[in-house]
């Protein structure tokens, strides 16, 4: 029979390649299935250390560094900001409950819009919880203080905070489930951030 002029028959062998090729791709997609059977077992080895390193509740004194960007400011076209957060956190007991402070300095703030750009120093933010734990769930709840430290007023609020601070996690098989809950009042009672 002939061709029409124009098309192509299809031919398994050419879409294939040759039988080594078919051979190859055959074992590596097996190859990807294995791993992602087996990866649950690995991942339930690791587990335990991840999740102790990813709990904010975890009473382990730690010097964290973490940028915090973000690309634009709701209802604020062409706006955005970037922070480079140092924070401390110090476990200790204190009445004889567990408990931990943390202390945060964006040590270097930037902050763009329509009137130009920014840099300099943010709010540093102190909160000091106490610790209860009810099976795998840890519970943080304690007092929240805000020093106007910012360099600019578009770094920070420029006013003296306080409020409270609240922290839930939870362990499990498969990673960690936490939440942050925050609430501020500025002292002449006009900024409020929940």
């Amino acid at each position: 029979a002939q061709r029409p002029v124009g098309r192509r028959q299809p031919r398994l062998v050419h879409a294939v390649g040759d039988p080594q090729t078919f051979v190859r791709a055959r074992i590596a997609v097996l190859s990807v299935l294995a791993l992602l059977l087996a990866a649950p077992l690995a991942l339930q080895a690791q587990d335990s250390d991840q999740n102790v390193s990813n709990d904010p509740l975890t009473p382990l004194g730690a010097v964290q560094v973490q940028n915090y960007f973000q690309p634009f400011l709701n209802g604020r076209t062409g706006s955005g900001a970037d922070q480079l957060n140092v924070r401390g956190v110090l476990p200790h007991e204190a009445f004889g409950l567990p408990q931990f402070a943390r202390v945060t300095l964006p040590v270097m703030a930037s902050a763009w819009g329509p009137n130009g750009s920014t840099t300099g120093i943010g709010d540093i933010t102190i909160f000091d919880l106490f610790v209860h734990t009810i099976d795998n769930v840890r519970f943080g709840a304690g007092p929240l203080a805000v020093a106007p430290t910012a360099t600019s007023p578009a770094l920070g609020e420029a006013k003296w905070q306080l409020g409270g601070q609240g922290i839930v996690s939870a362990r499990h098989a498969w990673g960690l489930t936490a939440g942050f809950f925050s609430y501020q009042q500025s002292f002449d009672g006009q900024a409020q951030t929940i």
